[in-house]
């Protein structure tokens, strides 16, 4: 990580803890450690974090906790908000359809437009 010295990094990551049942009280503390551990290798990185689509109630308190891993860690992390995406947008209420990727993709955008302010404007490309 030191060597790339990122810029921006991309996280959208949790669900398979939270579909297997992994220790699921634990996630959001183990999110956390990540978290930290990715500003210490790189601290002028901006993190952008995804909060999950919402298949199941205990996502919901997952979102909140990196709501909370975001706010306390200010000029670090930003979120990006995948938990609007329609369970429909999936091909299995977990993996997206090509319509779900493209709403992603205008979350990530959202969001980056926050992060690295100058950038191009989003067009969405057409579903077929």
């Amino acid at each position: 990580m030191p060597a790339a010295a990122p810029d921006v990094i991309l996280l959208d990551i949790g669900t398979n803890d939270l579909l297997h049942r992994d220790a699921v009280g634990e996630a959001p503390a183990r999110l956390a450690a990540l978290v930290d551990h990715l500003i210490e290798l790189a601290p002028r990185a901006r993190i952008v974090l995804a909060r999950l689509l919402v298949v199941r109630p205990e996502f919901r308190a997952f979102n909140a906790a990196l709501d909370r891993i975001a706010a306390d860690r200010p000029g670090h992390v930003w979120p990006a908000d995948m938990s609007g995406i329609s369970p429909d947008e999936t091909v299995d209420h977990v993996h997206p359809t090509d319509l779900g990727y493209r709403d992603m993709a205008a979350e990530w955008y959202r969001a980056l437009s926050d992060v690295v302010p100058g950038g191009g404007t989003w067009t969405a490309a057409p579903v077929s």
